[in-house]
């Protein structure tokens, strides 16, 4: 069920999306950062990457597991998830598989150069740094 309700602004939906976890404030707030330069034409600016994850239902942990292991603390990394999964190259099953830490610690990957090259043929502008 998801956490974030029309109340919320981004100090108050960070909160109920990190669980106290200081890893995935630490995700939280850098993908809040970079959020528009990495990806400008995003409908929900720094609020992307918030709702995304509330939409898959991942929180706390999970998204450390997430940012850390799979991304690699990599903001791009995180929006080619989005963008892929928004645009049908990514299912959600795998995102929230690889947010999960009992994978036996072996981090799912990603063809990272395929995905990005697949996501801007239909978004020019994504990943303009």
């Amino acid at each position: 069920m998801s956490r974030i309700d029309l109340e919320d602004d981004l100090l108050t939906a960070s909160m109920k999306m990190t669980d106290g976890n200081s890893g995935a404030s630490a995700a939280i707030g850098e993908l809040r950062a970079k959020w528009p330069t990495i990806d400008p034409q995003s409908a929900m600016g720094h609020f992307t990457p918030i709702m995304f994850l509330d939409t898959l239902e991942i929180y706390g942990q999970d998204i450390w597991v997430l940012w850390k292991d799979c991304c690699r603390h990599e903001a791009k990394k995180f929006a080619i998830l989005l963008r892929g999964n928004q645009l049908g190259l990514i299912d959600c099953y795998s995102i929230k598989q690889a947010s999960l830490r009992f994978n036996h610690g072996t981090p799912i990957e990603f063809d990272w150069d395929d995905l990005l090259s697949k996501i801007k043929l239909q978004v020019p502008e994504f990943n303009q740094l």
